[in-house]
């Protein structure tokens, strides 16, 4: 990512997300864009972008980073089940200097 930063989180079941950040963003000056993915694999490469989940129809816009820590937490238990927060498999592929959830790595 040119001038930014890309976040991608896997999750066990191969389901994962993408926050990104940056002046170059269709909604900048928002502080996160995010968007779920399919097929993620260790190296952080995906089969693309999943519109067929409970979280979101489309690319989601946060404007804190409360917001995107949320979404990370709604998706763990969704991708996860009850019990995300003992799982250590959760983890972030890329990591920017940005702050985002770092209780998931």
């Amino acid at each position: 990512m040119i001038g930014g930063v890309q976040r991608i989180y896997r999750f066990p079941s191969g389901m994962g997300l993408s926050l990104i950040t940056g002046s170059t963003l269709h909604f900048f000056p928002f502080v996160w864009e995010a968007a779920v993915l399919k097929g993620v694999t260790e190296d952080g490469k995906s089969e693309g972008l999943d519109y067929s989940t409970p979280l979101t129809p489309d690319v989601k816009v946060f404007q804190s980073d409360e917001e995107a820590n949320q979404f990370i937490e709604e998706a763990a238990k969704l991708f996860v089940g009850p019990h995300w927060k003992t799982i250590s498999k959760i983890h972030q592929i890329r990591k920017g200097e940005k702050s985002a959830k770092k209780g998931l790595e």
